[in-house]
């Protein structure tokens, strides 16, 4: 299903594809998405790609909300609950080569519906772009079953495939995904773009945290991620604050995110922390979660799995002290004093002590974090992007990797 409802069509401009596996709806003529838009949306190449199609998987009677103004979309129907999955692929793989066939270029998010168009821009010898989130292997290996732990190894060597055929890589790390594909030899066409922009604040809020002193008071300990499956290690926070309770600190801890939240409210019940841990639901990033950080003292990320974590981002741009697992590319933004291995409850804690207890440490921490966002600063990664894609599509564009 393609809709494109512009007057004109911008001709000067190359025709750019952009996939996702995002889900859409559309209603009365609008598109509708659940989730921020975003990377997943295709924002960061609106401005860059004028004339380009946005193409991502049709729902129907979802929770779908929020609006995505782009008017040049084209869905397919791709549930694998179907009955009619089978013929629903081949009509989505027939109606994908004519949209493709026509463009001048496919940028596509790895993964799903993206990696399939990427596949059809390599097919019909279409300039491809690939946008890299985060390590597959990772991901399906610690999705919780067996079948997530056999895909695992087959779907990194299909990425990594897809990744040398490539024409330009955009990954959101600076060194951890380029060494998870080994990219580090491909400079001329791969480069780390994080897709987490912020407007950084003014030093008055860093002074407004070094004002405060977190030793015999109340300390909030915050965390941000879904409350489905357990890559982001909320059942590791919870052992956390309750062994920080058991050596006697007066400690809370707020998680906010999307998701079920029965799971781990059973955890909370069973270990008694039902008057020191809350469930938020989840809130749009910017403004109204830096409002929900603003309450807590300490963030705290346990995560399995990660590529750059946004959570973290908003985080340290208000100048909160973190403490994190060192899962996937974290340990580029994170203080190494204050990352632990995944899963090592006590070195977490310990560090948490150690923010409550050691003043300068904890002034350190802070400043380290309002100092490590400037390469985060909108503006800067809005460059950064435009010379990387600017001649993407076109004759120059294709010519120059060509002879590469």
């Amino acid at each position: 299903m393609r809709i494109n409802q512009k007057k004109e069509k911008i001709r000067r401009e190359p025709h750019i594809i952009f996939a996702s596996q995002r889900q859409y709806e559309v209603r009365y003529g609008r598109l509708l998405t659940v989730g921020p838009i975003g990377a997943e949306t295709g924002e960061n190449y609106r401005e860059l790609f004028p004339n380009m199609t946005i193409v991502g998987r049709a729902t129907q009677d979802s929770a779908a909300n929020v609006e995505v103004l782009h008017t040049d979309f084209y869905l397919v129907k791709l549930d694998l609950r179907s009955p009619w999955i089978i013929f629903n692929f081949f009509a989505a793989v027939h109606g994908l080569f004519k949209l493709v066939s026509s463009s001048n270029g496919v940028i596509a998010r790895a993964g799903g519906l993206g990696s399939l168009v990427a596949m059809m821009g390599f097919l019909l010898r279409k300039p491809v772009g690939i946008e890299v989130g985060g390590c597959v292997f990772n991901s399906l290996w610690n999705y919780g079953n067996v079948l997530g732990k056999i895909a695992a190894p087959i779907s990194y060597l299909l990425r990594c495939t897809m990744l040398r055929l490539a024409d330009r890589v955009q990954m959101v790390t600076q060194d951890y995904l380029q060494r998870r594909y080994f990219m580090g030899s491909q400079q001329h066409k791969c480069t780390g773009i994080s897709n987490v922009a912020i407007t950084r604040h003014d030093v008055s809020i860093l002074e407004g945290r070094r004002a405060q002193e977190l030793r015999g008071r109340r300390v909030v300990l915050g965390s941000i991620g879904s409350f489905n499956g357990t890559f982001k290690g909320h059942d590791q926070a919870l052992r956390a604050c309750n062994e920080l309770l058991n050596r006697g600190y007066s400690v809370e801890l707020w998680i906010i995110g999307g998701g079920s939240k029965e799971s781990l409210r059973r955890s909370v019940k069973r270990l008694g922390l039902d008057s020191k841990v809350r469930l938020f639901d989840p809130v749009p990033p910017g403004e109204a979660v830096e409002k929900w950080l603003s309450e807590i003292d300490i963030y705290c990320q346990f995560s399995r799995r990660e590529g750059i974590s946004r959570a973290l981002i908003e985080a340290m741009n208000v100048s909160l002290p973190v403490v994190a697992s060192n899962a996937g590319g974290t340990y580029e933004l994170v203080d190494s004093r204050s990352l632990f291995e995944i899963d090592d409850v006590k070195a977490a804690v310990s560090i948490i002590e150690r923010l409550i207890n050691d003043y300068d440490f904890y002034s350190d921490m802070c400043a380290y974090s309002h100092n490590s966002t400037l390469k985060f600063e909108k503006n800067g990664l809005i460059g950064k992007r435009r010379e990387f894609w600017s001649d993407f599509g076109s004759k120059s564009g294709v010519a120059r990797n060509d002879e590469k």
